[in-house]
């Protein structure tokens, strides 16, 4: 998933069942959080590190492990 096609992006958003995920477009990338406070500071965290955009995800992600 990219935010366009040029920009790599990492999304931040909640799984069917409510929990907070942040995802890269690659797979690379995943985390689980409790809070969303956490995942939005997980996902900048990663972004600065990696050069990635950060988006709210308009869907539900679903859990890659």
């Amino acid at each position: 998933m990219t935010l366009n096609d040029t920009i790599p992006t990492i999304f931040v958003g909640q799984d069917a069942a409510g929990r907070w995920l942040v995802q890269d477009g690659t797979g690379g990338i995943e985390g689980r959080f409790t809070t969303e406070r956490a995942a939005i500071r997980f996902a900048r965290d990663e972004a600065e590190i990696h050069h990635l955009a950060v988006a709210m995800a308009a869907q539900p992600l679903v859990a890659l492990a």
